[in-house]
C-alpha cells in the first residue's frame, strides 16, 4: 500500500461531484447568466457546498465576470464597493459567518443583494439548511430565488469517491475500493450519515491504520 494517504486533503475537488442532480446545476447557471437571479446552495457542513460552487462556475460562459467574497464583517462594505452591472455573477461563500453580525446588518446585506439582483446582477450564496431556508424572507425585495438542494451521498457515490481517491496514489487505476473492504465502506457511509468530507475524514484515519497494521 502506498505510503501517501489520498484521504489526507479534504478540499473540494470540482470533478468529483457525485450525487447531485448534474442537469439542473446546468440549468441554474444558465438562469444565472441572463442575471437577475439569486442562487442558494444549501447543504450540511462537510456535504461539498464549495465542491457544488465550484462546479456551477465552471458552466458559466466565459463572458460572464465572476466576483467571489467571503462573508464576513467587512461584507456590507465590499457590496457597497462593487460597481459591476450586468453579465455579472458574484459568489458569496460561508455565508453562516454573517450569523456573527446582528440581525438588522444581516438583513441590510441581503437587502443590498436584492438590489443588485434588480439591478441585473446574479448572486450564489452557500449557507447551511436552516439559514439558506431563511435568506429569502429576510427581504421582500428578493425574488427569482433558487434554492439547490444537496443531499447525503449514497453507499454506491461514497465508493466512487473512495475508489477516485485511491487512483491518486496507485499505479494502476480501478474502480475497486481495496485496501478497504465492502463492510469498512459501509459502516464508514453509516457513521458519516453520507456526508463527504466525515467520509474523508474516516477514510483517512482507516487508511493510515492499515499501513501500520
Amino acid at each position: 500500500m502506498a505510503g501517501k494517504n489520498p484521504f489526507f486533503s479534504i478540499e473540494p475537488r470540482k470533478e468529483h461531484i457525485f450525487g447531485i442532480d448534474l442537469k439542473k446545476l446546468k440549468d441554474y447557471a444558465k438562469r444565472l447568466a441572463k442575471g437577475g437571479t439569486l442562487v442558494i446552495i444549501s447543504g450540511e457542513h462537510g456535504a461539498g457546498k464549495s465542491a457544488v460552487s465550484m462546479k456551477l462556475e465552471s458552466e458559466l460562459p466565459k463572458s460572464i465576470k465572476k466576483i467571489k467574497l467571503l462573508c464576513s464583517l467587512n461584507l456590507k462594505k465590499e457590496l457597497k464597493s462593487l460597481k459591476a452591472k450586468k453579465k455579472t455573477v458574484v459568489f458569496i461563500e460561508k455565508f453562516f459567518i454573517c450569523l456573527s453580525l446582528k440581525e438588522n446588518d444581516i438583513r441590510t446585506i441581503v437587502n443590498d443583494v436584492a438590489d443588485m439582483i434588480h439591478s441585473g446582477l446574479s448572486f450564489v450564496i452557500t449557507a447551511p439548511p436552516p439559514l439558506a431556508a431563511s435568506i429569502p424572507y429576510m427581504s421582500n425585495r428578493l425574488n427569482n430565488v433558487l434554492v439547490f438542494d444537496i443531499p447525503p451521498l449514497s453507499l454506491g457515490d461514497t465508493k466512487k469517491m473512495v475508489s477516485l481517491r485511491l487512483n491518486e496514489v496507485r499505479r494502476k487505476k480501478s474502480d475497486k475500493i481495496e485496501p478497504f473492504t465492502e463492510n469498512e465502506i459501509l459502516q464508514v457511509w453509516r457513521n458519516a450519515n453520507g456526508n463527504p468530507k466525515m467520509i474523508l475524514l474516516l477514510c483517512a484515519s482507516l487508511y493510515d491504520a492499515k499501513g501500520s497494521s
